[in-house]
């Protein structure tokens, strides 16, 4: 289901990133609204093209959404594309799959490289499934096969 849009925007707005943010590293780090955010603001100025970094927090208010934990707005973008929930709670769409019509609920599969952030992430998502509908299952998963996974590996027969 993460190949909508709308599941990724109502994943953002369902998870307690500053919850994770202090769970997993203690404090010591700051959320990202995009590839810019607040840590990136030097001066005053408007944005200028001379770096990516040179921006001002007025552009990052401007140009960027501001995806805090936001339940209501979550569950807002779900319906507005035509997801509907189940009897089970969790949203669901009518999709098409290899030119059959199919149910497509919104269950998310989340690899985490180990036991810590695993944790940390069921903490932050846990409330996810009855909050907004979107079932989320965090996994522990081995480093390198997660990369198996992201690059895919070479076909042995061949």
């Amino acid at each position: 289901p993460t190949q909508f849009k709308e599941v990724r925007q109502a994943f953002a707005y369902g998870m307690d990133r500053e919850e994770f943010i202090q769970t997993f590293t203690g404090g010591y780090a700051e959320t990202l609204q995009g590839p810019y955010s607040l840590a990136f603001v030097k001066t005053a100025a408007e944005y200028v093209h001379d770096t990516p970094w040179d921006i001002s927090e007025d552009w990052i208010e401007e140009n960027l959404i501001n995806y805090n934990k936001n339940p209501e707005q979550a569950i807002k973008v779900m319906e507005d594309a035509g997801w509907e929930r189940g009897s089970d709670g969790i949203f669901a769409k009518e999709v098409e799959v290899d030119g059959e019509t199919k149910e497509m609920k919104a269950v998310v599969g989340v690899a985490a490289g180990s036991q810590d952030w695993a944790d940390a992430l069921n903490l932050s998502t846990g409330s996810m499934e009855k909050e907004i509908g979107i079932k989320v299952i965090v996994e522990p998963i081995d480093f390198a096969i997660l990369l198996d996974h992201y690059y895919g590996t070479p076909d042995a027969t061949k």
